[in-house]
């Protein structure tokens, strides 16, 4: 099932007061039902009592034990636990309003800065583009290796602000999954064509294997940024001459995709951090450059579809991303 991401918040305040007055108005009414009945009882039924003075010294001694001594310190003990949690509920309160104070100002200046750092960059990369389509004249080899890093640079840099206000949309509960019925093997071609380039500038093999009729219930943008990211990263930590498999099946009433390489795997230790944001692998931080947030994007959107994501690898024996999403409704 498709849902927003976010994060829910309950007031401990109205559980406490509503509680509280449960329990005292079924405690008087226990008190008054039981004080009728014996008003009653003692009517119809008259009742002698033969008391002697020391029993009735021991009455009078315990009802001025119970009046003076036990309720006031029982009343005492009361309203100190009763101010503790007030003063516990208004610490809470206080905490939450200055967090959700933060928050707002966390999202107001991360759509700031997206909009003010992605204008000139997209500036910079259109005109890198150009130089290095020789629009502009003839280059020579220096000046296309320094225009080729200030591109890649560029992308890179891009590609962390997307990923921050990806990350930051789904902290704050923004980002809408609007899920419809998508055809497996249409989306496993469009990410193909997209990144076959890259997979040809070092000579590895990117393939895609799924049914024609295999289909899956989720939002195709989001879909295939989840599919981006993952080969992406395979066709990124991979050797050259390397292999990237794309490959989905059905699976118990959903949809399993694998996404395979031949490349250095992931070590044992590791594997359950992957997914942690900024984390990177000790053995493949040195590959290329990155920003470790890839993969925790991607485990809170197969979330947010209502799946599971997980790193099968071993060092040397390459890396199998596993992801499960639900099938048609």
């Amino acid at each position: 099932m498709c849902r927003s991401v976010g994060r829910d918040s309950v007031s401990h305040k109205m559980k406490f007061t509503v509680s509280g007055k449960v329990r005292a108005g079924i405690g008087l009414a226990l008190v008054a039902i039981s004080g009728v009945r014996l008003y009653y009882y003692l009517l119809n039924h008259p009742v002698r009592i033969n008391i002697t003075s020391k029993s009735l010294g021991a009455i009078v001694l315990l009802v001025f034990l119970i009046v003076f001594v036990v309720l006031p310190v029982y009343s005492i003990i009361v309203t100190r636990e009763i101010r503790k949690r007030r003063r516990v509920e208004k610490a809470l309160i206080q905490a939450k309003e200055e967090a959700e104070r933060a928050s707002k100002f966390k999202d107001r200046f991360l759509s700031t800065m997206s909009h003010e750092l992605r204008t000139p960059l997209n500036a910079v990369l259109g005109f890198s583009d150009l130089l290095l389509d020789k629009r502009c004249g003839e280059l020579n080899e220096r000046q296309k290796r320094y225009i080729a890093h200030i591109n890649s640079g560029g992308k890179h840099l891009l590609k962390l602000i997307s990923d921050i206000l990806d990350l930051s949309k789904i902290e704050a509960g923004r980002m809408e999954i609007s899920c419809q019925d998508l055809s497996v093997a249409s989306i496993f071609g469009e990410v193909v064509s997209a990144l076959r380039p890259l997979a040809e500038k070092k000579k590895q093999t990117l393939s895609a294997n799924a049914e024609r009729d295999l289909a899956v219930h989720a939002d195709a943008t989001r879909f295939k940024q989840i599919l981006m990211n993952l080969v992406g990263n395979a066709i990124k930590f991979t050797p050259e001459d390397g292999r990237i498999e794309l490959a989905a099946q059905p699976s118990n009433g959903k949809v399993q995709i694998k996404v395979r390489d031949n490349g250095p795997g992931i070590p044992a230790e590791e594997r359950a951090r992957v997914f942690e944001p900024y984390y990177r692998v000790r053995e493949t931080a040195a590959l290329g450059p990155g920003t470790g947030l890839g993969l925790s994007v991607v485990r809170s959107l197969v979330e947010a579809h209502g799946g599971t994501v997980r790193a099968d690898a071993a060092p040397g024996a390459g890396t199998r991303m596993t992801v499960i999403l639900p099938a048609l409704p």
